[in-house]
């Protein structure tokens, strides 16, 4: 953690001293804010035993009012290489660990994790230099919608065992509400293509197994699942500036 912070307070001074250099010395009250991310995120209490670290791709869509408060809707796709449950097909492997397919040759199976959260979010932007009045730390809060299960890759292999319709009953498909907190640094000035941000979030989703019956375990799972995800994420901003210039014009970036 002291890490982490060491690195955002580095970053931070990167950011003052290059704003200082800029002409971004009007406060522009109003904002709309297109921002592409990625994040890099490690699960965590029940997602912790289910799958290993996941990549983060999502796209927010916000608007900045005076004094720097935000509302914005963000959606994300969340995909990984890893899953810990490994022996959720292992009642339909042969002793050498592979599936029969339908022609009678024998078939594997990659897992995968694949998930996905909706989120309406609120934040503020605290500056600390007037030069720089849209940047400084960003604190946002976010409440939504998360869903994650377990991908069952064929890899177009004829495994009749495994049709589309049974792969549901493997998949372990868990959704529920969700809620997240990040603290970041982000920089945005007018006429410039470096507006970005990047900081630490974190993701709590209360959530449950949606399928009637599981097949490997051969039950019903109903447990309240607490998926925590904590992730390093990077935006970058296309922000469209909406005031008045010092010669009492409007502009528009």
């Amino acid at each position: 953690m002291k890490k982490i912070t060491l690195l955002l307070l580095t970053a931070f001074l990167v950011f003052n001293l290059s704003a200082q250099k800029g002409d971004d010395k009007v406060f522009f009250d109003n904002a709309f804010l297109i921002s592409p991310s990625y994040s890099f995120q490690l699960p965590m209490s029940d997602m912790y035993n289910s799958y290993g670290f996941n990549h983060n791709i999502g796209l927010e869509l916000g608007y900045k009012f005076k004094h720097n408060w935000i509302v914005s809707v963000e959606g994300n796709f969340l995909f990984g290489s890893k899953v810990k449950e490994t022996d959720l097909l292992i009642s339909l492997y042969t002793s050498e660990g592979s599936l029969i397919g339908g022609n009678g040759n024998l078939e594997g199976a990659a897992l995968s994790g694949r998930g996905m959260n909706l989120m309406t979010k609120f934040g503020k932007i605290i500056h600390f230099n007037p030069k720089m009045a849209n940047s400084g730390l960003l604190l946002k809060f976010g409440v939504g919608y998360i869903d994650h299960k377990i991908l069952i890759d064929l890899k177009d292999s004829n495994v009749p065992q495994l049709s589309k319709t049974i792969r549901t009953g493997y998949d372990r498909f868990s959704s529920g509400v969700a809620f997240s907190q990040y603290v970041g640094l982000i920089k945005l000035e007018k006429k410039k293509y470096l507006n970005l941000s990047f900081g630490v979030e974190l993701t709590e989703g209360i959530t449950k197994n949606r399928r009637p019956y599981d097949f490997a375990t051969g039950q019903t799972l109903n447990k309240t699942r607490l998926d925590l995800l904590i992730g390093f994420k990077f935006n970058w901003y296309l922000p469209v500036f909406m005031g008045k210039s010092n010669k009492n014009e409007f502009y528009y970036y």
